[in-house]
C-alpha cells in the first residue's frame, strides 16, 4: 500500500506522502498519470515513453512528437492537469469524456435537431469544444441564431470551462447572518435561521451557475470562467410568463449559463445581459415548444 499526494503536474508533496510516513515499501515507481518517476542523480522527472516531464514547471523537456498548431511544443497536459492527461507524452486525452458526451447531447436537445441533421458541435481529443462549419450551415435559421452563441463562446479570448457536478456535492459553506428585522432566509427552498451553516449544492443555484472570472495563468491576459451544471437530472423550476412554475431541464441550464450569460455579459459586455439571456433561453424554449420563462427572478443590471 502506498499513498502519494501531488501538486499540479505531478510534483510530490513529500511531507504527507507515504515515504515521509515510512510505509509503502517497496516504492511504486509509476506515479502521476501512471508515468515512472525518476529521482536518480538528484533528478525529479517523469519518464514517459516518448519524453520526460518536469513537474516543477509543468513542461516536457523534449518537443511534442505529435505537434499541434495551437499550443507550445513543450506544454504538458494542455496546461490543465486536473482534467487532462498524457500517459505516453505524445497525445493529450480528456479525463471527462463522459461529461463531454452529456454536454453534446444537451446541445442536440437545445438546438432541437431533427432526423438527418448532424450536431455541428463536438469535443476534440483534448476536451475543447469545436464546430463543424459544414454541419452548422445546414441548420435552420432559428437553430443558427441559437448556435451562433456557442460559436462566439468557442472563439472568445476568455476561456470557459464547463464542469458537471453531482447534485449533492457541496460547493460552498456559508454561515447565515440575518439582519435586525429578519427572522429567517430561504435558500434552495429551505428555511435557515441566524447562525445556521448552509452547505450549498448546485441545486441551490437552480441546477447551474457561472462563476466570476479570474485571470488565466497562461500569460495571455485572458479571463478564465467556470460554468457548473448539475450532472444528474435537474428538478429546479422557474417562473413562467403565465405565472405558473415551469421546468428547467439540464440542457436549458447549460444554454442559459454557458451560452447566455457568458456571451452577453463577458463577451459582449452588454448592460442588458440579463434580459438578453432570458430572451435567448426563451428562443430555445420556443424552438422546442416549451413554456416561456418570465425572467422576473433576474435583476435588471448587468452584474449578475
Amino acid at each position: 500500500m502506498e499513498e502519494t499526494h501531488y501538486y499540479p503536474f505531478g510534483f510530490i508533496k513529500q511531507g504527507i506522502s507515504s515515504k515521509a510516513l515510512q510505509f509503502g515499501e517497496p516504492e511504486n515507481r509509476k506515479k502521476f498519470n501512471g508515468i515512472e518517476h525518476t529521482t536518480e542523480f538528484d533528478l525529479n522527472t517523469y519518464d514517459a515513453f516518448f519524453r520526460n516531464a518536469d513537474p516543477q514547471v509543468g513542461r516536457w523537456w523534449q518537443i511534442d512528437p505529435k505537434p499541434t498548431d495551437y499550443e507550445s511544443l513543450y506544454v504538458a497536459m494542455s496546461n490543465n492537469p486536473i482534467f487532462k492527461f498524457d500517459a505516453l507524452g505524445d497525445t493529450v486525452y480528456n479525463a471527462n469524456a463522459a461529461d463531454d458526451a452529456a454536454i453534446v447531447k444537451w446541445i442536440t436537445q437545445g438546438l432541437n435537431l431533427k432526423k438527418g441533421q448532424t450536431n455541428p458541435f463536438s469535443f476534440n481529443e483534448v476536451g475543447d469544444l469545436q464546430v463543424n462549419q459544414k454541419s452548422f450551415n445546414k441548420l435552420s435559421k432559428a437553430q443558427k441564431k441559437i448556435a451562433q452563441n456557442i460559436v462566439d463562446a468557442i472563439n472568445s479570448k476568455d476561456l470557459l470551462e464547463i464542469q458537471l457536478v453531482d447534485n449533492k456535492e457541496i460547493l460552498e459553506t456559508e454561515t447565515i447572518k440575518l439582519g435586525r428585522n429578519e427572522i429567517a432566509v430561504i435558500i434552495g427552498g429551505r428555511s435557515y435561521k441566524d447562525g445556521d451553516v448552509v452547505n450549498k449544492t448546485i441545486e441551490d443555484y437552480g441546477g447551474g451557475r457561472l462563476m466570476p472570472p479570474v485571470i488565466n495563468g497562461n500569460g495571455l491576459g485572458s479571463n478564465y470562467l467556470l460554468s457548473q451544471i448539475a450532472r444528474q437530472p435537474n428538478n429546479a423550476t422557474v417562473a413562467g410568463i403565465s405565472g405558473a412554475e415551469i421546468e428547467m431541464p439540464n440542457f436549458v441550464v447549460l444554454f442559459h449559463e454557458a451560452f447566455g450569460h457568458f456571451v452577453y455579459h463577458y463577451i459582449q459586455n452588454s448592460c442588458t445581459q440579463n434580459q438578453q439571456t432570458i430572451n435567448y433561453e426563451n428562443s430555445i424554449r420556443q424552438l422546442r415548444g416549451m413554456p416561456l420563462r418570465s425572467g422576473t427572478d433576474h435583476p435588471k443590471d448587468k452584474d449578475y
